[in-house]
């Protein structure tokens, strides 16, 4: 049994292959192929996209499951991203506080 994430992959191969033939034929071919070739390309791509859809609509749960593992990865990533920014924000406050606290230091040193 193959891996949803690479039905999910191999869907979308097929998805960019039949755009890419179906393109071809509707621009009358290219200067390799007529447009009939094309046309059967385009075919020959859309009935495997149909298989993998077909396989991974057959697994319902699996789906929702790695498209919410996703989302929680993504959710993750954007808390780092806030958590980094929050972080440096805070270093260019201490140091900004600290060169204050050399300078008042100082100012309390000659008094």
């Amino acid at each position: 049994m193959t891996a949803l994430p690479e039905l999910l992959g191999l869907a979308e191969h097929a998805r960019k292959s039949h755009a890419y033939w179906l393109r071809c034929a509707r621009e009358g071919g290219n200067g390799q192929y007529g447009r009939a070739y094309c046309l059967d390309g385009a075919a020959t791509w859309r009935r495997r996209l149909g298989q993998l859809l077909a396989e991974i609509r057959a697994r319902p749960d699996e789906l929702a499951a790695l498209r919410r593992r996703q989302a929680l990865k993504a959710q993750r990533d954007k808390l780092h991203q806030q958590q980094a920014k929050l972080a440096k924000s805070y270093a260019s406050r201490m140091k900004k506080l600290e060169g204050r606290l050399v300078a008042v230091d100082r100012e309390l040193g000659r008094t």
